[in-house]
């Protein structure tokens, strides 16, 4: 079973540095169905799981499933490690890419109060620190403001804001410009409340 892992994971990073489209398509399906056969339907839990599901998710994605079964294995994933929010992640990006955004929101609103400045603490296989640290805020914000819950946007890029001037660290230079050019979108919301 652990030898599906192995060739589903080594398949999808072939398939990621395939510049050849139907062959990456190829390894993403032989990935997938490695995947499918080490997680053999049912809910397993821990590390491995976890990347399986979610790995399986970006697949299904990439190969234009339905976004059902595509979200299915998000959450497949969530639960099999509620600690991890990457497959939240991937579910918030499609909402809102979609401009569905009053289930958008209620992902956003669930990650920022579960993820928050909580990244995992024993585990650093596949962890977007980003999104623990900042991103999610930033995910809020579009989100709200998209609503028109201006206060409640304007409350999350306030406290992203923030973060960049206590923990610059975190963030990359580009990453900080782009803050900091919302900054000025949201004082203008701010002084139409």
């Amino acid at each position: 079973m652990g030898n599906h892992f192995s060739l589903g994971q080594s398949s999808y990073q072939a398939a990621m540095q395939s510049p050849d489209a139907a062959e990456k398509s190829s390894l993403l399906k032989t990935a997938l169905d490695h995947f499918a056969r080490f997680l053999q339907g049912r809910i397993r839990k821990g590390d491995q799981y976890f990347y399986a599901y979610l790995s399986s998710g970006i697949i299904m994605q990439v190969l234009s499933y339905e976004w059902k079964e595509v979200e299915r294995m998000f959450l497949l994933a969530y639960e099999s490690t509620p600690t991890r929010g990457e497959s939240i992640k991937e579910i918030i990006k499609h909402y809102i890419s979609e401009k569905k955004w009053p289930v958008a929101y209620i992902f956003t609103l669930y990650a920022r109060d579960h993820f928050l400045g909580n990244p995992p603490a024993n585990n650093n296989w596949g962890v977007d620190r980003d999104f623990y640290n900042w991103k999610v805020l930033d995910y809020h914000a579009v989100t709200c403001l998209s609503l028109g819950k201006t206060k409640e946007a304007n409350s999350s890029f306030s406290l992203l804001y923030q973060h960049t001037l206590e923990h610059p660290e975190l963030f990359s230079s580009d990453q900080i410009k782009q803050i900091y050019q919302k900054q000025q979108y949201f004082l203008e919301t701010k002084q139409h409340d």
